[in-house]
């Protein structure tokens, strides 16, 4: 027996539970219109206007005629009924719909994620190339939920669905987008805001708090999901699923997300991508989150928080280029980057102004460095906790001109070598060989103090040697470390200009 029949057939043994029960008519009525299979009565159904759903008729006019009646006669529901819908040419939402719902039959295309019920719902563009083009945009529209309803580009249409403002003080707020896929668009699967650069300045219109969850996308061209407006701030994006086009051959993706003007205090939760493509003409391309404009002001995804996030293949985790005077810190939890590319770093930080923003990176598993290409990221800007490298990469600070020489990690030495960078107040770091120097990124300022938690493995009695390079001073003497397994030592040092010198030592042999 089929899944959807076993469904049908426990909502009738539960119908006859209601009546035995005693329940009212309307009572065992409002458990039925429960049933996902059956729309309520309230809702427009697309199949009603002639759409034929079979793959192959074009049903643009159908759907479109069903759309402008949706404004003219007041309904708020939008029904598709499984089945493939052929459009030509972009569907147009009403100009400022508001608290209205678009659902389909299943939550992915029937392809590439479970199936609900067995039942799948789609669009699908077969007009001409049209790379300026959403198949679905909505104008000024907020509280708009979009559910259950795929669409494919077929590499044709520049966009999926668009949410965007014909004018320039009203916006689009509060739209959920939840249980689809969206495949192969000429340019990015979502867009909020306009293509290029946004005609309204800062401040102008809004477009905050939207929510997109349990998305899967394939092989968009630029980005899955781009962010182009000043105040599209408060962006959820929650188990969002980014994977590199699987066409033969395959096409390029070259990032997940795209903060392009807008995005303050936006969040990423169990988030992923996989296998996008590095781009030698475009330096961001392959990473899994960019943060930087397409034209020359910067990315605006400040107070960006990103939890859970896993990004495998050739690129990198987040490249961010902010030189604004914004302040707003960055954090990331427990994410996990497995950059492959030669000489890809899992993060890459480039701030030009001298307004302070702070990253702070907690049980981080990173493949490749975070490279940060500014002189304005200074000491105590960057945190890391618990976090850990692949061998032979960490911090690597190549502003103006610098690079840090030496390997290391955060989670333990490599090569014998130490290096602490320059932006580091307070290092954490586990010994598991001997060190044969100790060397400090950049130069030395009177005043820059740094502490640096030494604890040693399960194995112990690593010594340091402190004295191989000039940063240190010889005086006072620097004890070794507590050589107990998995003791820990606690140094202060205090810069006088050229060299630091020790003011604390704690638990020190």
């Amino acid at each position: 027996m089929s899944e959807p029949t076993d469904r049908r057939s426990l909502l009738g043994t539960l119908g006859g539970a209601v009546a035995v029960a005693g329940l009212s008519q309307e009572a065992h009525a409002a458990l039925r219109l429960s049933d996902p299979l059956s729309p309520p009565d309230t809702t427009f159904n697309i199949k009603s206007f002639g759409a034929a759903g079979d793959g192959r008729t074009d049903d643009t006019a159908a759907l479109q005629a069903a759309l402008d009646a949706m404004q003219r006669d007041g309904h708020r529901s939008f029904y598709l009924p499984p089945g493939q819908y052929c459009i030509s040419r972009p569907l147009k939402v009403p100009r400022g719909l508001t608290s209205a719902e678009f659902r389909g039959a299943s939550g992915y295309d029937g392809v590439r994620g479970p199936i609900n019920f067995g039942l799948s719902t789609s669009l699908k563009w077969i007009g001409p190339d049209a790379p300026g083009s959403p198949m679905v945009r909505f104008d000024q529209s907020s509280g708009i939920r979009w559910a259950g309803i795929s669409l494919d580009c077929s590499y044709k249409a520049g966009f999926g669905l668009q949410f965007m403002s014909s004018d320039g003080s009203t916006g689009s707020v509060k739209n959920i987008v939840e249980n689809c896929s969206i495949h192969y668009a000429a340019r990015d699967g979502i867009i909020v805001g306009e293509r290029g650069t946004p005609t309204a300045g800062p401040g102008k219109r809004q477009f905050f708090g939207n929510v997109f969850r349990n998305l899967t996308f394939f092989g968009c061209r630029t980005a899955a999901i781009h962010v182009n407006e000043w105040n599209a701030d408060q962006q959820l994006f929650d188990t969002v699923m980014v994977y590199l086009d699987d066409g033969t051959p395959p096409r390029k993706s070259d990032n997940a997300f795209w903060f392009d003007h807008g995005g303050q205090w936006s969040m990423l939760i169990n988030c992923q991508a996989g296998g996008l493509t590095v781009d030698p003409t475009v330096p961001s391309s392959g990473f899994m989150i960019r943060n930087q404009a397409s034209d020359s002001t910067t990315g605006g995804a400040f107070g960006l928080t990103v939890i859970n996030a896993w990004q495998e293949g050739a690129g990198g985790l987040y490249y961010g280029v902010t030189s604004t005077n914004d302040n707003k810190g960055f954090t990331f939890i427990g994410c996990a980057s497995f950059t492959s590319g030669s000489g890809v770093p899992s993060v890459f930080i480039d701030k030009g102004t001298s307004t302070r923003i702070g990253y702070t990176f907690v049980g981080c598993s990173l493949a490749s460095d975070i490279k940060i290409a500014t002189p304005a990221v200074r000491r105590g800007d960057i945190v890391l906790l618990n976090c850990s490298f692949s061998p032979g990469k960490g911090l690597l600070n190549v502003s103006g001109g610098r690079t840090i020489d030496g390997v290391y990690t955060l989670g333990g030495v490599g090569n014998g070598v130490l290096v602490i960078p320059s932006t580091t107040d307070t290092l954490f770091c586990t010994l598991k060989a001997p060190v044969s120097r100790v060397q400090i990124a950049g130069a030395a300022r009177a005043g820059d103090r740094i502490t640096a938690v030494i604890t040693q493995d399960k194995a112990g009695h690593h010594a340091i040697n402190w004295s191989a390079t000039g940063d240190f001073a010889p005086r006072p003497a620097i004890p070794q470390p507590d050589p107990a397994p998995g003791a820990s030592t606690s140094y202060t040092f205090v810069s006088n200009g050229s060299t630091y010198i020790l003011v604390s030592c704690v638990g020190g042999g």
